[in-house]
């Protein structure tokens, strides 16, 4: 959508994307959400783990595999990108205000939603 900002006799002009594209950048938004929402709470399942000091192969497999350095990089990549308050939701109105205010002012060159 980058493409969509044009300079004509100086002063910036915005071209709407299709429909299309629109749509592709919602589904990324909210997956990116959806994201952010798992990761919380696969920290809390590796806290309690970690606090019922759990023996078990299994047990051991998920606070490995889920360990924070697998998943502390991902996270910093989401709240340089996106609001800390934004959460994924399945109510239309708030899916809507997420996609409005999610973003980060100023971490992409033109916003893509």
């Amino acid at each position: 959508m980058q493409e969509g900002v044009a300079l004509i006799q100086g002063r910036h002009q915005i071209i709407m994307a299709d429909h299309e594209e629109l749509r592709g950048a919602e589904q990324n938004l909210n997956q990116l959400l959806m994201i952010k929402a798992y990761l919380g709470g696969v920290q809390a399942v590796q806290e309690t783990l970690e606090a019922a000091n759990c023996r078990s192969k299994l047990c051991q497999w998920v606070l490995e595999t889920c360990g924070p350095e697998k998943m502390v990089p991902v996270a910093h990549l989401l709240a340089e990108a996106i609001e800390p308050d934004a959460i994924y939701s399945k109510a239309p109105i708030d899916v809507r205000n997420n996609r409005l205010w999610a973003l980060r002012v100023g971490t992409l060159p033109v916003p893509e939603v």
